[in-house]
């Protein structure tokens, strides 16, 4: 065996590794539940369109479509759902969710879009550490704050995220903030 000093010198100059340089301008935040919606954000975190996550398969593929004709400029992360039912969700919600979840996922995935998936802990982790309560709110006392912050997050009121984008969106600025990808 050979020591380390008569190891063979690599015949290639070592580069210094250099920062990736991106195109991504766009994160897409999407809450596949029935009450859910797709959000678009752009690089500098202000909303650019909000959808309420459409009820007919194909509502929903042409959404996904536009989201598959701009994936060269965007990123897309998914709020990943649980695959039980708890005290706090039916097993008919949860099927529900795991219906649109694995439609959404496989769709975009079969036409080579690079999906991240978030639990709900991790995207939601900043916003429960402000909250003094959080393990004892109700699920519509969670939605309010969520929404309230959602709010806050993009200078915005009520009518521009309602409350039913609040967690896309809240998912979106996650992405764009682990990503990367927000310009200060």
């Amino acid at each position: 065996m050979k020591t380390v000093s008569e190891q063979p010198k690599p015949k290639f100059k070592l580069v210094s590794k250099t920062p990736k340089t991106t195109n991504v301008m766009y994160v897409y935040g999407i809450d596949p539940g029935k009450f859910g919606a797709i959000v678009l954000i752009d690089s500098k975190a202000k909303l650019k369109e909000v959808v309420k996550m459409p009820e007919a398969d194909e509502d929903l593929a042409a959404e996904l479509s536009m989201i598959v004709d701009n994936k060269s400029r965007s990123e897309v992360w998914i709020e990943r759902i649980p695959k039980f039912a708890g005290k706090n969700q039916s097993g008919a919600s949860v099927a529900t969710l795991f219906a649109n979840y694995r439609y959404i996922v496989g769709y975009l995935e079969g036409r080579g879009v690079t999906v991240h998936q978030v639990v709900p802990q991790v995207w939601m982790k900043p916003y429960r550490l402000l909250a003094k309560d959080w393990q004892v709110m109700t699920y519509n006392t969670r939605k309010k704050y969520l929404h309230a912050m959602a709010m806050s997050e993009f200078f915005s009121d009520s009518k521009t995220i309602p409350r039913w984008a609040a967690d896309a969106a809240l998912i979106a600025l996650h992405g764009a903030t682990i990503g990367d990808i927000l310009v200060k």
